[in-house]
C-alpha cells in the first residue's frame, strides 16, 4: 500500500494493493483492495470496496463496498455508497448515485441527481442531470435529456433532445432540440432540427427540421396511420395490401 496525506488510509487492515493520497483519502478502508484514491477526502468512507479509482476532491467519498468504479472530478460520484461498474467523470457528475451500477456518465453534471438507477449513458454537460430513478437510457449532448427523472429505455441525441422530458418511456429522439418540450411522452420517434419540439402526446412519429406540428412525415403509431404533409411521390409500382386504402392522388 500507498499512503499519502493526514490521515490517509488510516484505518487500513488487511487492504492491500492501494494507493490513498490526500488528506483522510480511503480514511476508513479496512479490507478494500486495488483502490487508487487520489484527492482531499476521496473515498474516505470505503471499507471494503475493491478496484475502484476515485481522482478529485471528496470524489466516490460515500463508497462503502462499492467496487469497479471511475469516479474523475471534484465530487464525481459523491454519494455513492454500493453502486458498482460505474464511470463518472465530470465535476459534479453522478453526486447523488447511492446504489445504481453500470452507469456511464460523462461531463459537467452528468446524472448528478441518478440514485438508484442503472445501465445508463449520459454524455454531454448536464445530460441527464434530472434523472433520479430512469434506467437503460442513452443520453447524448449538451442538456439532452436535463430533466429526465423516471423515464426509461430512452433514446435521446442532440443538443437539448429531450430536454424536459420526466417520465416518458421508449422515445427516440435525434436532432437538436427534437421532443424538446415532451414531458410524460411515451413511444415517440423525432428526428430532425426541433422536430416534435411542442408535441406532448405518445406514439408519434414526426420527421421535418422545424418545430412544425405539421412535419413533412407524421405518424400515429397507435393508430397504424401515415401522414406526408407535401407533395408524395412514387417512382416504379406501387403496391397495395388487399383492403388498404389511398387517399388523394399519388403522382
Amino acid at each position: 500500500n500507498t499512503f499519502l496525506g493526514f490521515e490517509a488510509g488510516k484505518s487500513n487492515s488487511i487492504g492491500n494493493a492501494n494507493a490513498f493520497v490526500g488528506e483522510r483519502a480511503g480514511f476508513l478502508n479496512s479490507s478494500g483492495n486495488g483502490n487508487v484514491f487520489m484527492g482531499y477526502w476521496a473515498g474516505t468512507a470505503n471499507t471494503t470496496g475493491e478496484d475502484n479509482v476515485f481522482i478529485g476532491r471528496t470524489a466516490g467519498l460515500a463508497n462503502e463496498t462499492g467496487a469497479a468504479n471511475i469516479f474523475i472530478g471534484s465530487d464525481a460520484g459523491h454519494l455513492n455508497s454500493t453502486g458498482s461498474d460505474n464511470t463518472f467523470i465530470g465535476y459534479n457528475s453522478g453526486y447523488s448515485n447511492s446504489t445504481g451500477i453500470s452507469n456511464t456518465f460523462i461531463g459537467y453534471l452528468a446524472g448528478n441527481s441518478n440514485l438508484t438507477a442503472s445501465a445508463n449513458t449520459f454524455v454531454g454537460s448536464e445530460a441527464g442531470r434530472g434523472n433520479a430513478t430512469g434506467f437503460q437510457n442513452t443520453l447524448i449532448g449538451y442538456n439532452a435529456g436535463y430533466s429526465s427523472g423516471s423515464g426509461s429505455n430512452n433514446v435521446f441525441l442532440g443538443d437539448q433532445c429531450g430536454f424536459n422530458n420526466n417520465s416518458g418511456s421508449y422515445n427516440t429522439f435525434i436532432g437538436r432540440a427534437a421532443g424538446y418540450a415532451n414531458y410524460t411522452g411515451s413511444g415517440n420517434v423525432f428526428i430532425g432540427f426541433n422536430a416534435g419540439h411542442d408535441e406532448a402526446g405518445s406514439d408519434k412519429l414526426y420527421i421535418d427540421n422545424s418545430a412544425t406540428a405539421t412535419p413533412l412525415i407524421q405518424g400515429d403509431f397507435a393508430a397504424d396511420s401515415l401522414q406526408v404533409n407535401g407533395t408524395f411521390q412514387v417512382t416504379g409500382a406501387t403496391v397495395l395490401d388487399a383492403g388498404a386504402s389511398v387517399q388523394g392522388d399519388l403522382d
